[in-house]
């Protein structure tokens, strides 16, 4: 497993401390998206006293962060990742949402990932260290200051756009399924899992979803995995065997599309493992 950025998690002590940095990914604005999913399932919206306070995930790559004691007082360049949740007050009408790409100065409180201890439970902690996350703060927007773009994510914020359009999109099923019997229809938890499955995207998993595979121990079917992009490469290569495909075009073609479905996921460390695995078998049968 990849280790936390040291520097980064001895300087998160709970203290204040101003960060600045790169947003490399980012959430939907949560206050929205729970309002829109309630919208497809009742007629019902949601009033100004009980509507949810928008919230949106970023990471960040952090540039500089500052360190203060008897000596010092200054930003200090610093490398590792960092997680926050910018809230916007409930009353805000039009939050405006962050982007990939942009660099940002935050006034937060830093700490490392809660540890929780129970037998067999999904561990937050190594999922973070996993996503190159050390750190994680919640701050309001009034502590967040936009610096304008940052040049060289091009490519990480495209494909961090790609994994939300289609997560959206599989989202949007159960509104587009109404008019199909009732056992062919999604539920709106079924397409949050299956969106979650397929593309690696949490964001709206709620602690009802997750506590069932928690308590199984079978949350990893929920993280995009070693095993979910091993049914890609099978599929892939059952389908080009198939069309009829040759075995070189059909093994480099498996090998493509799993490593475009590795990044697309996110590149995660067990499904850097699994891809290759995937691609040292399929060149073994050559």
């Amino acid at each position: 497993h990849p280790a936390p950025a040291p520097e980064l998690a001895a300087l998160s002590d709970g203290l204040l401390r101003t960060v600045e940095g790169t947003i490399v990914d980012t959430g939907p604005i949560r206050g929205e998206i729970e309002q829109n999913l309630n919208d497809h399932d009742s007629a019902e919206l949601f009033t100004t006293a009980t509507a949810p306070q928008p919230a949106q995930r970023i990471d960040l790559r952090v540039s500089s962060l500052e360190v203060v004691n008897d000596a010092v007082d200054a930003q200090v360049p610093i490398e590792g990742g960092v997680r926050l949740t910018v809230r916007w007050p409930a009353v805000e009408p039009n939050p405006q949402a962050f982007h990939c790409g942009e660099r940002v100065r935050a006034v937060v409180r830093l700490s490392s990932p809660e540890v929780y201890h129970d037998p067999g439970i999904w561990s937050r902690e190594q999922f973070l260290i996993d996503s190159g996350i050390t750190s994680s703060a919640t701050v309001g927007i009034d502590r967040v200051e936009r610096l304008g773009p940052s040049p060289g994510t091009f490519f990480a914020c495209r494909v961090s756009s790609w994994q939300h359009a289609s997560s959206n999109r599989l989202l949007a099923l159960p509104a587009a399924m109404r008019r199909l019997p009732a056992p062919l229809r999604l539920s709106q938890d079924d397409a949050i899992m299956l969106a979650a499955m397929v593309t690696g995207d949490r964001t709206y998993l709620t602690h009802s979803l997750r506590v069932g595979f928690e308590r199984t121990g079978s949350f990893h079917m929920l993280v995009v995995s070693g095993f979910h992009l091993a049914i890609v490469a099978g599929c892939i290569f059952w389908f080009a065997r198939r069309l009829r495909l040759p075995r070189v075009p059909a093994t480099f073609l498996t090998i493509f599309v799993s490593f475009a479905y590795a990044l697309f996921t996110g590149f995660a460390t067990p499904v850097q493992r699994s891809l290759w695995m995937v691609t040292l078998y399929l060149l073994g049968r050559l």
